[in-house]
């Protein structure tokens, strides 16, 4: 009898061992997607930060006599708040 519940122990144990590895190699896979997805994300806000950056120095657009509603909506649009730029170019305390 002892030795039946020694082994039905061991099997039990060896059985949560395996899962225990594969919680792990779950988890370093996790993480190393995490770790792809943060840089993605870097890239992608340098992109657009280097796009702002271009915006704001390529020439404004002068819209033809007649259509300054165009420009009073587009301006409106590209300004952005000082807290804005602080979030995007990670200025913010």
């Amino acid at each position: 009898y002892r030795q039946q519940v020694d082994e039905r122990m061991f099997a039990q144990l060896k059985h949560l061992y395996l899962m225990l590895k594969r919680l792990e190699e779950s988890t370093n896979k996790i993480k190393a997607r995490l770790g792809r997805l943060e840089r993605h994300q870097e890239e992608q806000e340098n992109d657009l930060s280097a796009q702002v950056i271009d915006y704001d120095l390529s020439p404004q657009y002068e819209p033809e006599a007649g259509s300054s509603s165009f420009q009073q909506s587009s301006q409106h649009q590209t300004e952005l708040s000082q807290e804005d730029a602080d979030d995007l170019f990670g200025c913010n305390d």
